[in-house]
């Protein structure tokens, strides 16, 4: 599945989207055994989905007797899709469900994420050493590894998958954290993987303030341009986030010591 038909799914009007099964009414004639053996995903990932947000909550008819819709597998069925086909991760799998918008894309606009997602997944489709080997690699402890977990930024998740190989990607954002962590931003003083989330959160809204702003004016782009939203125009984005955070940072740090040179 790609991008574009993967924001149909979740956000269009079909019947499989999030804002259908938010819906009141409707026939819910599954127990968790049944979802269970319709899309094979475990009782504490089907769990787990229900608590991050990525599924409603089932009908209740009383406090331990849960009854889920077909809406519900085939969410579950796109979710697993997006995770083991696409290498996404739950974070931005619930980021893109999340945001309302995405049901007001054109045809032609659509053509090109598709591109643009065809792309990103050959960029990313190689899969090497496992999450539990690379951890066991980096000494990474209990504590971080599960930090990792729960932080939703890798393509394995608290679903118990921890000996799936990991993406390039997800390999590399061990890595870096494993460099800041020699650096001195240590578990000792209060520092995790989780908090490589902030920069992950600060992606999403530059990711969402770009789709809103260059949306409009995509239509005409032949496959050719949508390839180079990703080859070219990606990569400048990444450099100019780069500098203009590098240009912050000498500000705040600069105003903060000129002005505690004042006052002493």
């Amino acid at each position: 599945m790609d991008l574009g038909l993967f924001i149909e799914a979740a956000d269009g009007p079909a019947d499989r989207g999030m804002s259908a099964l938010q819906q009141p009414g409707g026939d819910y004639p599954y127990r968790m055994q049944d979802l269970v053996q319709a899309t094979g995903a475990s009782r504490e990932t089907i769990r787990f989905y229900v608590k991050e947000g990525l599924l409603p909550e089932p009908h209740r008819t009383a406090k331990n007797s849960a009854w889920y819709g077909e809406q519900h597998i085939e969410q579950i069925r796109l979710i697993r899709e997006l995770q083991e086909q696409h290498y996404l991760p739950l974070k931005a799998i619930k980021s893109l469900m999340d945001d309302p918008s995405s049901a007001e894309f054109t045809p032609a606009q659509r053509r090109v994420f598709a591109t643009v997602s065809r792309r990103s997944v050959m960029a990313d489709s190689k899969r090497g050493r496992s999450f539990a080997e690379v951890c066991r690699r980096h000494q990474l402890s209990a504590a971080e590894q599960q930090s990792f977990l729960d932080s939703g930024l890798l393509s394995v998740g608290k679903d118990g998958k921890r000996d799936a190989p990991l993406s390039t990607e997800d390999e590399e954002l061990i890595r870096i954290w494993v460099t800041v962590r020699a650096a001195g931003l240590t578990p000792e003083r209060g520092f995790a993987p989780a908090d490589v989330s902030l920069i992950g959160d600060a992606a999403d809204i530059l990711l969402s303030q770009m789709v809103h702003s260059f949306a409009d004016r995509l239509d005409d782009f032949s496959e050719a341009e949508a390839e180079g939203l990703w080859i070219t125009i990606l990569p400048a984005v990444e450099r100019l986030f780069s500098i203009l955070l590098e240009r912050r940072v000498r500000g705040f740090v600069g105003s903060v010591s000129n002005s505690t040179g004042k006052t002493s």
